[in-house]
């Protein structure tokens, strides 16, 4: 074999175990959380609880801030309501909803009923970029999406009409189950 083979075989391993020595005694381990299988809302917080989780939902588990801010990547959401009795009414409009809260909920399990110009996927623009939020990874249920519903509205100063009480999601413990990871988004 080429010596010169031997030697850089030799430093890569080299340098591979003082990686793997320094981050063994120097960094921490990770140690992963089990994802919640139940989210707490106070019967007594009502509608300001289930807002909360929704604006929890929205910037954790729905992943919905990693793109809906203000870098541009996907439109901002903090007028949704406001501007989804114009959506429903472009020609470009290939969903069933009727009210701006069956817009948010259908744009969420079906994000390419409508794509904002400029926002679809590249060399696309009838396809949205978004997932199915109510299947795969992040896999909300009926009363998550609610719930983000809820959030939604209020971000657009308007009065939420979505209640957890109306979702069907508050037990008798007063905790929403976010574990039937869209059992009802598939409409």
């Amino acid at each position: 074999m080429n010596k010169r083979f031997l030697k850089v075989a030799a430093f890569s391993v080299a340098i591979i175990a003082a990686y793997t020595l320094f981050s063994s005694l120097y960094v921490p381990p990770m140690k992963p959380e089990e994802p919640p299988s139940l989210e707490a809302v106070e019967i007594a917080s009502g509608v300001e609880g289930f807002v909360a989780l929704g604006e929890k939902i929205f910037k954790g588990k729905g992943a919905c801030a990693l793109c809906h801010n203000a870098a541009g990547r996907a439109p901002l959401l903090d007028n949704i309501v406001d501007v989804a009795d114009t959506r429903m009414a472009a020609p470009d409009y290939h969903g069933t909803a009727k009210t701006a809260v069956e817009y948010i909920r259908e744009s969420l399990a079906s994000p390419s009923a409508y794509v904002v110009t400029g926002y679809g996927m590249a060399g696309d623009e009838k396809t949205s970029p978004m997932p199915d939020v109510t299947t795969g990874a992040i896999g909300l249920s009926r009363q998550e999406v609610d719930s983000v519903i809820a959030y939604l509205q209020r971000l657009s100063g308007i009065e939420v009409t979505v209640t957890p009480e109306e979702a069907g999601g508050i037990d008798g413990a007063g905790a929403v189950d976010a574990s039937a990871a869209g059992a009802e988004g598939a409409r």
